[in-house]
């Protein structure tokens, strides 16, 4: 009895390691969910700020003729425009 005894010790333990891999086998696949998460960082900006045009004042502007005003008035939107698309154009880069 003794022998029977210790030829079924291996032969067991072997089934039961096949029946625990087939248990890992059959175990459900977990799926990792991958986010994606924006963490907003602050950035340098290491750029020139543009140079601030001089415009005309108010007092400048009424002791002008009428030509003269009209002429320093649309010289003053034209620069007034080309210091806030530089200035925009400067800030993109920093974003």
């Amino acid at each position: 009895m003794k022998k029977i005894h210790a030829t079924l010790i291996p032969i067991f333990s072997l089934f039961i390691l096949c029946g625990m891999l087939l248990i890992g086998c059959a175990a459900p696949i977990l799926k990792h969910d991958i986010q994606k998460v924006d963490i907003p960082i602050t950035v340098t900006c290491i750029v020139d700020e543009p140079v601030k045009p001089k415009l005309h004042t108010d007092t400048e502007i009424k002791a002008m003729s009428d030509y003269s005003a009209i002429i320093a008035l649309l010289l003053d939107r034209v620069y007034q425009f080309k210091y806030e698309s530089e200035l925009e154009a400067s800030l993109a880069g920093c974003r």
